[in-house]
C-alpha cells in the first residue's frame, strides 16, 4: 500500500492483489513515477475536492486546485483533459490518459462556482459551449479527444464514444446551475439564488419550468457589465419562497 500526501489531498495505492487501481494510476506504478503521476494532477483526484464541497476547505486550497485544472498541461481549449499532457503516459486519444470527460468538466465547473470562482468556471462552460457547437444535434458526447485546440480547429471526436449519454447531456445544466447559483431545497418550499452569474458570451438567458418539488418556476437572468441580475417571472403550483443574494450581501425575495 502506498500513501501519498499531496498539496491537492491524500492518497492511497494498493500493489499486488490490493483493489483496483485506474488506468494512469498502474502505469505510474509501473513506470516508478508514482510522484510525477500526482504532479499532474489528473482530474479523477481532483474531483474529490469539488464532489465534497466541504465547508471546512479553504478558499485558498480552492484556488490552488482550480489554477492546476485550468493550467496548459490539463486545460486543452475544449475542456479539461483526465491527465496532463506534460505526462509520459499522455494519449489525448486515450479513454482516460489524456481525453476530455464533459461530466466530469461540468462537476468541476460546478465545484469552482460554488466557490466563487465564477470567471474560471465560464472558461469551463464557454469550452463546452463551443464543443457542443461542432457536434451533430449540438449534443455532448460520453468524451472526445483531448487534442489541443488550434486556431480554426475542431474537437477530434473519440471513435467509439456513447452519444447520445445522459450524463453528458446534463453537463451543460449542472454548469448552469453553479453559475446561476441555484440552490433550490424542496422539502422546504424554498430557492435561493446566490450571487448568479452569466459567462461573458451570454447575455440574457430565461430559464422555464423550473421544478423545484411541486412548484415551477420561470426565471430571467440578464447581464450588464460584470453583475447580472435575476427576475422571478412565474410560479405555479405550490407557494414556493425566492431569495436573492446578491455580492453584496443584500437579500431581496
Amino acid at each position: 500500500m502506498f500513501l501519498l500526501t499531496h498539496p491537492f489531498g491524500s492518497f492511497v495505492f494498493f500493489a499486488g492483489d490490493g483493489p483496483p487501481h485506474h488506468a494512469h494510476q498502474r502505469t505510474a506504478l509501473r513506470a516508478g513515477r508514482l510522484v510525477s503521476c500526482f504532479d499532474s494532477l489528473p482530474r479523477k483526484m481532483s474531483l474529490g475536492r469539488y464532489r465534497r464541497l466541504s465547508p471546512q476547505s479553504s478558499a485558498q486550497r480552492g484556488r490552488q486546485v482550480t489554477e492546476r485544472l485550468l493550467d496548459k498541461g490539463l486545460f486543452c481549449g475544449w475542456g479539461i483533459r483526465t491527465l496532463s499532457c506534460a505526462e509520459g503516459s499522455f494519449n489525448p486519444m486515450s479513454y482516460h490518459c489524456g481525453s476530455v470527460w464533459p461530466h466530469d468538466n461540468a462537476i468541476i465547473g460546478y465545484g469552482m462556482a460554488r466557490y466563487g470562482l465564477h470567471r474560471e468556471a465560464s472558461i469551463v462552460f464557454q469550452a463546452l459551449y463551443d464543443t457542443a457547437l461542432q457536434f451533430r444535434e449540438y449534443r455532448l458526447p460520453e468524451l472526445f479527444c483531448g487534442i489541443e485546440r488550434q486556431f480554426k480547429s475542431e474537437p477530434v471526436h473519440y471513435p467509439v464514444s456513447c452519444s447520445p449519454q445522459a450524463w453528458a447531456a446534463e453537463a451543460p445544466f449542472l454548469l448552469l446551475t453553479g453559475l446561476l447559483g441555484l440552490q433550490p431545497n424542496a422539502d422546504r418550499g424554498e430557492l435561493a439564488i446566490v450571487d448568479p452569474h452569466l459567462p461573458p458570451f451570454l447575455h440574457a438567458l430565461r430559464v422555464e419550468n423550473l421544478r423545484i418539488g411541486s412548484s415551477r418556476i420561470a426565471l430571467d437572468f440578464r447581464r450588464e457589465g460584470e453583475r447580472t441580475h435575476c427576475n422571478v417571472v412565474d410560479v405555479q403550483g405550490k407557494e414556493l419562497k425566492i431569495s436573492i443574494v446578491l455580492p453584496s450581501g443584500n437579500r431581496s425575495a
